[in-house]
């Protein structure tokens, strides 16, 4: 369902949801009010279920994510008249071994419940964590795999390009202070961001970004993208300060050093080698034959080593443990002599752990469930 439709809906069906705390409420309190409160906006929007999926001729509602608070009420009418609501849900796939237990009990402790007919779950990790924070009843979580993963692996993946064919571009994936598996966060001045830098990958973020324009100055020939997590002002000012500070120049100031929204596989394929940090584009970047380099120094060597992902997976990386090392290997990268690590085998047990599945046929497995449960 497009989001802005389910906000829309939302906005005249219930509109006692205006506010996120009240919906919050709504969702979790077991005051009476919010009780029966919730109680009568489920069955006002369960008619309205009824009635548009039965004029649009509509046999199931299918959702990205289990957790998505503006598609919960829905959730809940769908499960009230019986109507198939399934969620794919994305989430909680690379969380480390170590961390489960805590990840479920947080959120166990949130009171967030997933409702719905069927939520299918990525991995194992995924599947174990909604177990044990019971997140909903176990006979309706299934595992599906990672749906993005068909683009990388398996009948319905693409070759990439040839590296030896690309101009010289490199492409770092850019992380934040809050980019991993941190069990705590401070006050943050903006999303990802500690508010006073004494928390996080704060080091980390500024040598590596300035490491990249110092690289992409030096030469001169090399295209260096820098690609936000999230591409808003705030994200790009972090970037354009550490680079200031770093490098005493301004990034209007170096013409191949840009920052860009371009899609990730877009940027994996056009690049002859990728920088990137607990991001699922370490494995895709991987997995589509790229020299893939994690930069595993100041914090992430040290103070914040727990919040790094993929720890059991580094024999399939290029490791760079200092700021020096860093711009080796990105020449060495950028000269297509950086080789692709790791056995076939390990790629094949790496994508079995994070996706699931390695035989690419995740959109088959959801299809499947989905027509079968269809009304």
């Amino acid at each position: 369902m497009p989001s802005k439709f389910i906000v829309f809906i939302n906005a005249i069906v219930a509109p006692e949801m205006s506010d996120s705390e009240t919906m919050r409420d709504i969702y979790y309190s077991e005051e009476k009010k919010y009780i029966e409160l919730r109680r009568v906006l489920v069955s006002r929007l369960g008619w309205f279920v009824r009635v548009i999926t039965k004029v649009l001729g509509v046999s199931a509602i299918v959702s990205p994510a289990a957790h998505y608070r503006q598609e919960k009420l829905w959730a809940y009418a769908c499960e009230e008249i019986g109507f198939p609501f399934i969620s794919v849900h994305k989430e909680m796939t690379s969380v480390p071994q170590r961390h489960k237990e805590i990840k479920a009990i947080a959120k166990g402790a949130s009171g967030s419940k997933w409702h719905g007919s069927i939520v299918c779950v990525a991995n194992e990790t995924a599947k174990e964590i909604a177990i044990k924070a019971n997140l909903i009843d176990e006979s309706k979580l299934v595992l599906s795999g990672l749906i993005r993963s068909d683009d990388l692996i398996g009948p319905l993946s693409s070759p990439p390009p040839d590296v030896h064919s690309l101009p010289k571009v490199i492409t770092l994936f850019s992380f934040a202070h809050y980019t991993g598996a941190f069990l705590e966060v401070k006050a943050q001045r903006s999303k990802y961001f500690c508010k006073d830098d004494s928390h996080g990958f704060v080091k980390l973020f500024n040598v590596v970004h300035a490491a990249a324009a110092q690289f992409a100055i030096e030469h001169p020939d090399t295209i260096v993208f820098v690609k936000p997590k999230l591409t808003d002002v705030n994200w790009i000012s972090e970037i354009t300060r550490a680079v200031r500070e770093g490098c005493g120049v301004d990034v209007v100031d170096i013409p191949n050093f840009r920052i860009t929204s371009k899609p990730a596989p877009e940027l994996i394929d056009g690049s002859r080698a990728i920088v990137a940090l607990n991001s699922s584009v370490v494995l895709e970047g991987r997995l589509r034959g790229r020299p893939t380099i994690l930069p595993i120094f100041e914090e992430a060597e040290g103070s914040h080593e727990d919040a790094l992902f993929f720890r059991g997976y580094y024999d399939l990386f290029n490791l760079a443990h200092s700021k020096e090392e860093l711009l080796e290997i990105m020449q060495i990268g950028s000269e297509n002599k950086l080789a692709v690590v790791g056995s076939d085998k390990r790629v094949q047990e790496m994508c079995e752990h994070y996706f699931g599945f390695s035989d690419g046929m995740t959109t088959h497995r959801i299809l499947d469930i989905i027509k079968t449960k269809k009304s």
